[in-house]
């Protein structure tokens, strides 16, 4: 039979080593007796207040108040929680000789409990949040698959000296001839495409103050230049059983590079997008990009944005560790952030995937195998944009667009956010000249 008192004894003879998490609880005591007539929330009437050493300091009281002698080690943080510890576990120093190592870059843990006086029992309990971070486990995404349709037989390819256009199965898909663009992209008599506008691609941003201060909305106007001013030099299509390919080139003169975009179109109606840019070597320094990506525009109604990526606020990829990878939904209209000039806001950043609905629930599905930067807004660039010199523009000016401009984009360059008056982003936030390539997939959905 275990002897209880026999072991009490012998262990008032022992030093006990203890290691671990140190924490501060708070205790406030009291009692509910009404419920608050500005909101419907129960008013607890305090009648007294406690702090005990918690965590792993709870073991260590436990332990001294079996007669033994404990010697503690633990973390705290240079703060006034960690104060209020050292000062608590002094008040054991006979019996708890604590070593305490003081670390500046973490908070010391406090955990605020409410409970009743009466009952002995928590009403609420209360931590505060001073820091979270996210960890990568495993880097790793599958590449997309294209899907056929549940219909049988494969999309129509039928071209003219204007166009070239696929169609079955409820679906139609044009290619103008003169700029090698999807200007349609109809499923089941829903166009997708604003009227008057393309699937382009895109290489600019509305300048940021920052960007205006660094002068860059003048030493990099050449690639938005680009982004309008390209010659299409070839246009083929090519069947490859259940997808067509549509391959167009372009050549881009003011930034002397060469731009091929591919198209596999499936008989789902799902494109398969991969857009890519050769440079080309010359004595003459070509500037960096504002971003690489394409843009297209969708009629209002797809206002509902659903992304799998960093948010829920704008993020940028040197301004994002604050912004956490995961599953949000919002409108297009809360996609702008009311900077007091109109510039670039607004993007999503480390994005899986992406979708833009109707309140029916139809829209687009966006998807890539690597991760995808996107903005969705209610303005044009150009409504964004002054130009080469500042004006006195303001956002609360600016009147919505009966559009949903969206931008799929490999990547922009970095905000930079060191000054407003010169400062570029940091090297490793620029998009520097050279060869780019990126995938996405546009999928219908239902």
């Amino acid at each position: 039979m275990f002897d209880f008192e026999k072991r009490l004894v012998e262990i008032s003879a022992q030093t006990i080593l203890c290691i671990g998490d140190l924490m501060l609880d708070d205790f406030v005591y009291g009692d509910v007796s009404r419920i608050s007539p500005e909101a419907p929330a129960p008013v607890i009437r305090v009648t007294r207040e406690d702090v005990i050493v918690g965590g792993a300091g709870n073991v260590a009281r436990n332990i001294a108040s079996l007669g033994a002698k404990c010697l503690f080690v633990g973390v705290i943080g240079d703060d006034v929680t960690g104060t209020i510890l050292q000062h608590e576990l002094g008040k054991h120093k006979t019996a708890i000789k604590s070593h305490l190592v003081v670390d500046p870059s973490r908070p010391t843990t406090r955990k605020l409990r409410f409970v009743s006086e009466h009952f002995s029992t928590h009403l609420l309990r209360a931590d505060w949040e001073i820091a979270k971070d996210q960890i990568l486990i495993k880097s790793s995404q599958p590449g997309n698959k294209m899907t056929s349709g549940s219909q049988t037989g494969t999309l129509q390819l039928k071209s003219n000296p204007d166009n070239i256009t696929l169609s079955g199965n409820g679906i139609s898909i044009q290619f103008d001839r003169k700029d090698g663009l999807i200007h349609h992209y109809i499923i089941n008599g829903t166009d997708f495409m604003e009227k008057g506008f393309a699937l382009k691609p895109n290489f600019w941003r509305p300048p940021t103050d920052n960007d205006f201060g660094a002068g860059l909305q003048q030493k990099l106007q050449n690639w938005k230049r680009a982004s309008y001013e390209y010659e299409l030099t070839s246009l083929l299509s090519e069947n490859e059983g259940k997808t067509t390919k549509i391959t167009a080139t372009y050549n881009l003169p003011y930034v002397n590079a060469v731009l091929n975009i591919v198209y596999r179109v499936a008989d789902s109606g799902q494109i398969d997008v991969t857009q890519t840019m050769k440079h080309q070597e010359l004595t003459a320094k070509i500037p960096m990009l504002p971003k690489f990506g394409m843009q297209l525009v969708l009629p209002e109604s797809y206002e509902q944005v659903n992304w799998y990526g960093r948010g829920p606020g704008e993020n940028y990829q040197d301004r994002k560790e604050s912004t956490f990878i995961g599953l949000y939904q919002s409108t297009v209209k809360d996609q702008v952030h009311p900077y007091v000039r109109p510039q670039e806001s607004g993007n999503k950043s480390d994005v899986r995937w992406f979708t833009l609905t109707s309140s029916n629930g139809t829209g687009l599905k966006f998807s890539s195998g690597a991760s995808l930067n996107f903005t969705a807004r209610p303005f044009l660039d150009g409504d964004l944009d002054d130009g080469i010199a500042k004006k006195q523009s303001h956002s609360g000016s600016l009147k919505p667009r009966p559009y949903t401009v969206l931008s799929i984009d490999l990547q922009q360059m970095g905000l930079g956010c060191i000054d407003s008056w010169g400062a570029l982003p940091m090297e490793a936030y620029r998009l520097n000249y050279q060869d780019y390539n990126y995938q996405f997939t546009i999928t219908p959905v239902k």
